[in-house]
C-alpha cells in the first residue's frame, strides 16, 4: 500500500485546511447518497488521508478501510460518479482548490515567520 503522508514543505494550517475543505466538500456528498455499511466504511477510513486518495489507487484504498477493491468502485458509483477515476479527479480537483483558497492568514507558521523576517530587517 502507499504510505500517506504530508507534504514536507506544506505548513500545518495549510494541510489541515485542504484537509477541513475537502473533508466538507466529501461529507455532503456522502449525506446526500444512500451507502452500504462497507462503503461507509470506506469514507470514514480516509480522515488524515482524504487529499491523497486523489493519488491513490482503489487498492490502496480498499487495503487503508479494509474492505475489497470493487467496495471502493461501487462507492465511487453510489456518490454519483461514473466510475473510481472519475470521483478521484473530482477529489484531485477539490483538494487543489481548497489550496488555491488558502489565505496567507489561515497558516499561523507563515504569519509568524513572515513578522520574525520583517522585525529582524
Amino acid at each position: 500500500m502507499a504510505q500517506v503522508t504530508g507534504s514536507a514543505t506544506a505548513g500545518q494550517g495549510e494541510t489541515g485546511a485542504v484537509r477541513a475543505r475537502t473533508e466538507a466538500w466529501l461529507l455532503d456528498l456522502v449525506h446526500t447518497r444512500r451507502l452500504s455499511p462497507t462503503q461507509r466504511r470506506v469514507v470514514q477510513s480516509m480522515p488524515d488521508s482524504r487529499p491523497y486518495v486523489a493519488f491513490m489507487s482503489t487498492v490502496d484504498v480498499a487495503e487503508l478501510a479494509g474492505v475489497s477493491q470493487p467496495t471502493v468502485v461501487r462507492l465511487a458509483s453510489a456518490l454519483g460518479f461514473s466510475g473510481y477515476p472519475e470521483f478521484r479527479t473530482a477529489v484531485r480537483r477539490q483538494a487543489l482548490s481548497a489550496v488555491e483558497r488558502v489565505e496567507p492568514d489561515d497558516v499561523p507558521e507563515r504569519r509568524s515567520a513572515l513578522g520574525t523576517a520583517l522585525a529582524a530587517e
